[in-house]
Formats: structure tokens, C-alpha cells, sequence
């Protein structure tokens, strides 16, 4: 189980995947888009620095002023009035670090959140485990 859970919490959308939802009245879509807008403003403005059209102190002001246009975005797309079921995932920790801090009840807890798990009739017969008794199917 901590393997499939590592595996999922390891992909790029990770940081993203089962966030609650904005506030009402949040348009996430014309945040998204602006917040990409930004990024591209801020790639010109490294390569205005590059070329030597604006000066170093053009370039601080100017990436001092989109980063705290892309924080406030950032702030108004993580407002919500529901809790975030994977708070330990958006701390930039590894995901197998994370697993290994939380306890049982809270491994169960995410466990349930991420995917269904089916334990089937064994197809073998015997004492121990059989994992292809157990089906994983992700929610997320």
C-alpha cells in the first residue's frame, strides 16, 4: 500500500490533486491563465536582463513585483471553506518521508482518500498472503 501511495503522491500533480475546491466566487480558470501570463512575463524579463535591454535593478523590482502577483493569486486559489484532505503531501517533502511519518490511523485515512482497495476470494489455497487477492483501484 505504501508503495501505490509513494508512487501517486511522486507525480508532478501531486501538489495539486484532491485540493479543495476555491471559495465561491473564485474564478479559477482567469487565475490560472494570469498567474500563467506572469510566468511568461517573467521569463521576457530575464531575457530583457540577458540581452542587456534593462538593468539589474529593472529586473529585481520587476520579479519582486510578479512574485507577489503570482503569491496573492496562489493565496486566493488555495482559500476554501473545506479542509484539505492531504495537507502533509503539499509541504514539498518526499512522499515515502511523508508515509513514514503519519500514523496508522491517518495511513488508512489516506488511503481511503486516494483509492478503493478490494480484497478478493484467494485464488490460491494455503496459509499466507496472496496479493493478487487484493485489487487497487485509484480515485485520484
Amino acid at each position: 500500500m505504501a508503495l501505490h501511495v509513494a508512487e501517486r503522491m511522486s507525480r508532478d500533480d501531486a501538489d495539486v490533486v484532491l485540493l479543495p475546491p476555491p471559495r465561491p466566487g473564485i474564478d479559477v480558470a482567469a487565475k490560472r491563465a494570469e498567474a500563467k501570463r506572469l510566468e511568461t512575463k517573467a521569463k521576457r524579463l530575464a531575457a530583457m536582463f540577458t540581452d542587456d535591454e534593462i538593468t539589474e535593478a529593472q529586473l529585481a523590482s520587476g520579479t519582486r513585483d510578479i512574485r507577489a502577483r503570482l503569491a496573492r493569486i496562489a493565496a486566493q486559489l488555495a482559500a476554501s471553506s473545506q479542509p484539505d484532505p492531504l495537507p502533509e503531501y503539499r509541504e514539498g517533502r518526499p512522499a515515502d518521508e511523508v508515509w513514514e511519518s503519519m500514523s496508522l490511523p491517518r495511513r488508512r485515512a489516506v488511503v481511503r482518500t486516494l483509492m478503493t482497495v478490494e480484497i478478493l476470494p484467494a485464488a490460491r489455497k494455503g496459509s499466507g498472503f496472496d496479493p493478487d487477492s487484493v485489487r487497487i483501484t485509484p480515485l485520484a
